[in-house]
């Protein structure tokens, strides 16, 4: 599962909805949003990478294996993951 349907669904179970049905709603949601254009393949994929930056780095994984995995350098690794939590306080701020 995608990091952004995760943390969607995640979001939905918390405002009450069951474990499966926000999982399906989730994946409904950036499926439409991607298709109607509002949620660009780009936006999607930054969103991906950076999540996935951040999770790395929680996991405490070396800076080395992820400049390396991504190509990027160590200062990309760290705007990464401030962009991540920046997008990720903003989201649980909307609901």
């Amino acid at each position: 599962m995608s990091a952004l349907r995760a943390f969607l669904a995640e979001r939905l179970a918390s405002r009450g909805m069951g474990p499966n049905e926000a999982m399906e709603t989730a994946a409904f949601a950036v499926a439409f949003l991607a298709a109607a254009g509002v949620l660009t393949r780009e936006r999607l994929d930054e969103w991906e990478r950076d999540a996935a930056i951040y999770r790395m780095r929680g996991e405490r994984v070396p800076f080395g294996d992820i400049t390396g995995r991504y190509g990027i350098s160590r200062n990309t690794v760290y705007n990464a993951m401030r962009r991540y939590m920046k997008r990720r306080r903003r989201a649980l701020g909307a609901g």
